[in-house]
């Protein structure tokens, strides 16, 4: 995640343009207007815009033309030329249709175009706002030097997409045939420069570098090369080890692993006061050295039984914070691999999960407080079981929504209980900043909602590695991975069987505007929640599992929507669950 970030597509090839499959030429084709006839006669910008879009869309014009009008313009930032008040919108999101299609985000090859279009947008009357100045760069795969400001970027939709699911699986299918199993992930979401001054797309998300020709549909297909992230706080550089700090190693590669743990972030919730668990609390399983994720929320059965009593508390996280995963997943892939891969071992959690306890002892190293009393609860919280697994998967339910949830029997000493919140000022804040009243909130959980069913309202996250956060559902999503693990089916050298290659379908969650991001490594888990309608309490509407960062725009997270989690649960243990509440 502490890469470059860059986005970047492949040029569709022009016999699969969509413009020219949905417009055909006419019989007799007009004659584009060149921008010095347009000048002479002393045309208006907008009317020389709206003539060059226009011999674009018909075939009839040249990008050449496009970008000649552009070059004329003079570079400013939201600055109208002379006294052209015509509303230009319409045109200017049709020409960032045209170039999606044209290019979709290969900026080697469009990049000219778009930055035509930026300038252009900058200088006519619209209801666009201005293409921001970023002040960022990053080198394309020729070695040249790009201007961010020029290249289109993900951003969340604000409405469905109508009839998108048979295109998106239209896609999906032919992108199998075309290119085998591959890291691929396909949803909607809006491609361009600001949230307004974008187009929906049906968007293919990679960490190959993939070509495709991709079937008619109604939408742009846009290609954003970025890299898959768990979010569980897996982490390399942390190894199995006999010592919590030193990890086993000796010599340079103590030192390199003491300086790649300074360089973590400090997780928000990794506490020793208190009750150890509550929603959002760091937690992990003792065998994982190198990982911890978030607690979700607490849940219980809801007719007696046996095997979980009713009045036992017991947690919801995702399978991939307590299932120890191979670090080398390919070894034994190209043979079918039994179901039991994909089950969550039993096995006894901890809080705060390991990989932060032992971040806060290299904090203690580092400023000099490594004595015995200091560190004497960090090894205690290393040691001491605050409960179990008992049940966990991760793979695909039956509905094809992506399975990655687990139960944990909470020791009753250790547990919290739900409406009981980690840094909830920090909370107040952030629902006051966003037009909440802080005053008048209570916070307990009143209900579940699923969140693709509330599109545009703001959401809340509570997670151990980065605390409170906000954002907005926007799209379901299919993503491919290997059986029983969260890695994406990546090149590797070695030939995959086909049954170990998933497809599941997650919810998409993005950040609010100018908020920061909504999970972090570590966040993996952790609860995501609604506002009631009286903005007193929340609703629970599931679970972070996983994100994609683009090397261009803003991270995109993954979840799962309470009522598969619910259903899943049950499947899983044979009893149906609720909210403790």
């Amino acid at each position: 995640m502490g890469e470059g970030y860059r986005l970047k597509s492949l040029r569709v090839r022009e016999s699969a343009s969509i413009s020219q499959v949905t417009t055909p030429p006419t019989a007799k084709t007009p004659q584009p207007v060149t921008t010095e006839e347009m000048s002479q006669h002393a045309i208006p910008l907008s009317g020389q815009f709206t003539l060059v879009v226009a011999d674009l869309m018909a075939g009839t014009g040249t990008v050449d033309a496009f970008i000649k009008l552009a070059d004329s313009v003079a570079i400013g930032k939201g600055v109208q030329q002379t006294n052209d008040v015509n509303d230009c919108t319409e045109d200017l999101l049709t020409a960032l249709g045209w170039g999606i299609r044209q290019y979709g985000l290969d900026i080697i090859q469009g990049y000219a175009f778009f930055r035509g279009l930026a300038r252009l947008n900058n200088a006519l009357c619209s209801r666009l706002p201005p293409v921001k100045h970023l002040e960022r760069v990053y080198r394309g795969t020729d070695g040249k030097i790009y201007d961010e400001n020029n290249i289109p970027r993900p951003f969340s939709l604000t409405n469905p997409i109508d009839s998108e699911e048979s295109s998106i699986q239209q896609i999906a299918d032919q992108l199998l045939l075309q290119h085998g199993e591959g890291p691929l992930g396909l949803t909607t979401l809006n491609i361009g420069f600001s949230e307004t001054f974008s187009t929906p797309c049906i968007t293919i998300l990679s960490e190959e570098e993939i070509r495709i020709d991709p079937p008619v549909c109604l939408l742009p297909v846009a290609i954003v090369y970025g890299k898959f992230t768990s979010l569980s706080g897996h982490s390399s550089i942390i190894q199995k080890a006999t010592r919590l700090l030193d990890g086993g190693a000796v010599g340079l590669g103590r030192k390199l692993r003491h300086d790649d743990l300074r360089k973590l972030a400090a997780p928000q919730r990794a506490n020793i006061t208190g009750p150890p668990i509550l929603p959002g609390s760091s937690i992990s399983t003792t065998k994982n050295d190198d990982s911890a994720g978030s607690a979700g929320i607490f849940i219980r059965p809801k007719l007696f039984n046996e095997t979980y009593p009713h009045g036992q508390p017991f947690l919801l996280t995702a399978a991939h914070v307590v299932k120890q995963l191979d670090s080398t997943p390919y070894k034994a892939y190209d043979q079918p691999l039994l179901a039991s891969v994909e089950d969550a071992i039993l096995a006894n959690i901890i809080s705060p999960g390991k990989l932060h306890i032992v971040k806060m002892l290299s904090n203690l190293q580092t400023v000099g407080l490594f004595d015995a009393t200091t560190l004497a609860p960090w090894v205690l919280a290393a040691e001491k079981p605050c409960g179990h697994v008992v049940a966990g998967r991760l793979g695909v339910d039956k509905f094809s929504w992506r399975e990655d949830v687990a139960l944990i029997h909470v020791h009753s000493e250790s547990c919290g209980k739900n409406g009981d919140w980690h840094d909830l000022p920090e909370f107040l804040h952030l629902f006051g900043e966003m037009g909440g009243n802080a005053a008048t909130f209570v916070g307990k959980i009143m209900g579940a909602v699923d969140g693709i069913n509330s599109w545009n309202e703001l959401c809340y996250k509570n997670g151990s590695a980065s605390g409170w956060s906000v954002g907005k559902f926007h799209s379901h999503k299919v993503e491919i991975f290997l059986k029983g693990t969260t890695f994406p089916v990546e090149e590797h050298g070695k030939e995959l069987h086909s049954e170990n290659v998933v497809r599941a379908q997650m919810e998409m969650v993005q950040a609010a505007k100018d908020t920061g991001v909504f999970a972090e490594a570590g966040d993996s888990g952790s609860p995501i929640l609604f506002p009631t309608l009286d903005g007193r309490n929340f609703v629970f509407c599931g679970i972070v599992i996983g994100a994609f960062d683009p090397r261009v725009g803003e991270r995109a997270v993954f979840a799962v929507p309470q009522s598969r989690i619910f259903d899943q649960i049950h499947a899983l243990t044979g009893v149906e669950w609720e909210l403790d509440i």
